[in-house]
């Protein structure tokens, strides 16, 4: 079973996280994922439904194809990572799943609507933090006990599928860094899990050895957006593009009279 804690606060958070490292033994890092539900399994966008599963290189073929004249520092044709970060980066369905080596901007993601809005509707699930050891993910993968970046020619495998009809498909998961080409992947310290296993990566036999669970109890969350909007994450930092920074000074100023 997955060890998981319960929070009301940063500072819990916090401690949570330390805790963690040192009931595991491990001083390995660690990266997080924020989910706005803790019911939500961990697995790739692409992975999600069968039709987008079925459609994945459909995607990146017309994505490469079209992208060029949107986008004017487009990687190379056949430079599969760093396509595959742009399009996750941009909202397609991919084999990545996003971590971050900060547990605070994961927290802002659990709670990115609260902190927005301010709020708490009625029905608002608990939220959860995933951990991660990837270390220890990509040891029992049989992969070397590194987190190398999507650009290794070592997760090539398990990458070139979602591109190349020839390419050999294995269930396989591997924790990559990610090339830090885009002011976004910087801030928020971004990292991926690589998958061309469909399946639920918590849900794997050996979950319990990588993975770990925070979980936010509802009645928790709204003051805990408060301490990470105090923390000073906010859309406008978290997303470091004008667009994101326009609606974060409409949303905090558009209040006041």
């Amino acid at each position: 079973m997955i060890a998981t804690k319960r929070v009301g606060s940063v500072a819990e958070l916090v401690l949570a996280v330390s805790e963690f490292q040192e009931e595991s033994g491990h001083k390995s890092i660690l990266w997080f994922r924020g989910h706005k539900s803790s019911d939500w399994h961990l697995q790739p966008g692409v992975f999600r439904t069968s039709t987008f599963a079925s459609q994945e290189r459909n995607f990146v073929h017309r994505f490469r194809s079209r992208a060029g004249i949107r986008y004017k520092d487009a990687p190379e044709y056949n430079d599969f990572a760093r396509w595959l970060s742009l399009m996750q980066h941009f909202g397609l369905p991919t084999r990545l799943l996003d971590w971050s080596r900060s547990p605070l901007v994961a927290a802002y993601f659990a709670v990115e609507s609260l902190v927005e809005r301010g709020e708490l509707p009625p029905e608002s699930p608990a939220a959860a933090i995933w951990v991660l050891y990837p270390i220890i993910l990509n040891e029992l993968g049989g992969f070397d006990p590194i987190t190398p970046s999507i650009e290794a020619r070592m997760v090539a495998e398990v990458l070139e599928p979602a591109f190349l009809s020839d390419a050999e498909e294995k269930e396989q998961v591997v924790a990559v860094m990610a090339s830090e080409h885009d002011p976004r992947m910087f801030v928020q310290q971004g990292c991926f899990t690589l998958h061309s296993d469909k399946n639920e990566l918590d849900l794997k036999p050996s979950a319990e050895e990588f993975l770990m669970k925070i979980e936010i109890p509802k009645k928790f969350l709204l003051d805990f957006s408060k301490e990470i909007r105090i923390c000073g994450f906010r859309q406008g930092d978290i997303y470091p593009d004008l667009d994101h920074l326009a609606a974060e000074l409409v949303a905090e100023f558009g209040k006041r009279r």
